[in-house]
């Protein structure tokens, strides 16, 4: 099912990709009764070399319905996530518009023309994530088929970030026009505010007499405020192990079209434990 998937979504050669993820999270649930869940979860995040983001979230969730043989069943839930985000260094060139040359040129292109640029420096920014969602899992022998809608709502604080302006300068010792470092200043990254529905589906399959109990998935993000327009998808495969009744280690491959804001395209290993209790 994942090698189907695959082959029908095309891979695009200009979207971010800065190496492989490591996506590590831990977590705890506790059942509170009547089919009432309440869970933590830490999350832990590597995109190549560096560290891409740090993450802790809750959520509390509570069954709505239950077949009698308990082979199928549907749950409503909510989260709130906070997350501590990395963003790299930005470089922002500008072409000579008098003479209509865009932006988006080799960098070379812009110091041996003698057009200015601005450089961002690294920077940290802080995002906090609402979500709702209805999910309903079916089980079909061997085979659990589960189902989930979520809209999210996030928020991005607003950030002073230290800022570079390169411009065309005269230089009396070189006696010609050179790039140099005309000022240095702060630039605000106002709020960012993103209405997303994310739907997901995943299929696994408990293996006879196995505590490893392979499954994959795919997920649609569709921008709530742009008239459900595609926003990216995701693809999963991984295996879940059961390490006793109450604990369980997931590791999956996962694959990102399309890079956004707060991830890179591309692929990353994701490694999750679970303590349930």
């Amino acid at each position: 099912m994942l090698a189907i998937l695959l082959a029908q979504i095309p891979m695009p050669g200009t979207a971010q990709n800065d190496g492989l993820g490591i996506w590590t999270s831990a977590g705890v649930e506790k059942g509170l009764g009547k089919g009432l869940d309440l869970g933590i979860e830490a999350e832990y995040r590597l995109q190549g070399s560096r560290t891409d983001s740090r993450s802790i979230s809750a959520d509390v969730s509570k069954r709505l319905w239950r077949s009698q043989d308990k082979s199928f069943s549907g749950r409503i839930g909510a989260a709130y996530k906070f997350t501590n985000l990395y963003a790299p260094a930005e470089t922002t060139y500008q072409g000579d518009v008098e003479d209509g040359i865009a932006d988006g040129l080799d960098p070379e292109y812009y110091r041996e023309n003698g057009l200015k640029y601005n450089y961002i420096y690294p920077y940290w920014r802080n995002r906090h994530r609402f979500s709702v969602q209805l999910s309903a899992k079916k089980e079909l022998g061997r085979f659990t088929v589960s189902l989930k809608e979520r809209y999210q709502f996030t928020w991005s604080d607003s950030i002073q970030v230290d800022r570079d302006k390169y411009r065309v300068m005269w230089d009396d010792d070189a006696q010609d026009f050179v790039i140099g470092l005309k000022s240095s200043d702060t630039k605000t990254k106002d709020i960012q505010r993103k209405h997303m529905l994310r739907t997901s589906f995943q299929l696994s399959y408990n293996i006879r007499s196995c505590k490893l109990d392979p499954f994959c998935g795919i997920d649609i993000f569709n921008n709530a405020a742009d008239s459900l327009s595609l926003d990216k998808m995701r693809l999963t495969g991984g295996v879940e192990w059961k390490i006793t009744k109450q604990q369980s280690l997931e590791a999956a491959y996962i694959w990102q079209d399309k890079a956004s804001d707060d991830e890179a395209s591309g692929s990353a290993i994701s490694l999750s434990y679970k303590y349930s209790f």
